[in-house]
């Protein structure tokens, strides 16, 4: 029997997480090299024709600073120059407090959240991520009335998949506090009043009808 065999449900399920995570990081890697490569190829070219004075060569980027620092799309922008670091230097904080700042302009709470446990993973003591942990509260107290089931439902899913790591204690609180948000929420009942609810819609199926009923329905 292999090792694999004998793991719990819960470490399997972490192994699994790593195994795909690890597969997902080679693959933007090589996705990245690839990419470079082609680049360099084509520049290279481009070059080469124009040299040999090939009016039909394309023409090479000008690196104008000013049309460099004035993008149209800043923070799609800043998105494509995030991915590499964050394959190739996601064990420096900096990678991570980028990403927050990126996502915070986004409005993209989970992402937020996500950077900030990393960065706070590598350095909880670095100065810029409590600043970054201060405007993330001020972001969820500003927002908070616009929360849904569906959204907190997506937050759970993630959480569940190991997006953020082991959290089971964590898991827990977040049902909590969403069951309170959303009492009617199915997603957030425990599975005992799930229980409860499928039995009383069966016995509620099964009930004879009333005669008062039995006029109605006729």
């Amino acid at each position: 029997m292999s090792i694999i065999e004998n793991l719990a449900p819960s470490e399997l399920k972490k192994l699994r997480n790593k195994q795909r995570k690890a597969k997902r990081k080679a693959e933007q890697e090589s996705a990245l090299q690839a990419q470079v490569q082609v680049k360099r190829e084509q520049h290279h070219k481009a070059r080469q024709q124009q040299e040999q004075g090939d009016p039909e060569a394309p023409q090479l980027d000008e690196l104008i600073p000013d049309k460099l620092a004035r993008a149209e799309d800043p923070l799609e922008q800043a998105l494509k120059f995030l991915q590499p670091l964050r394959t190739l230097a996601a064990d420096r904080i900096d990678t991570h407090l980028m990403a927050f700042e990126i996502y915070f302009r986004k409005d993209k709470p989970l992402l937020m959240l996500q950077s900030i446990k990393r960065a706070h993973r590598l350095d909880p003591e670095h100065h810029h991520l409590h600043d970054c942990l201060l405007r993330f509260q001020g972001w969820l107290d500003d927002n908070l009335a616009s929360l849904n089931p569906a959204g907190c439902v997506d937050v759970l899913d993630s959480l569940r998949d190991g997006d953020f790591g082991p959290c089971e204690k964590e898991i827990e609180q977040y049902i909590e506090a969403c069951r309170k948000k959303f009492p009617y929420a199915i997603a957030f009942k425990p599975a005992s009043e799930l229980s409860a609810l499928a039995d009383d819609h069966v016995a509620a199926d099964e009930a004879p009808l009333q005669p008062k009923e039995i006029a109605v329905n006729n």
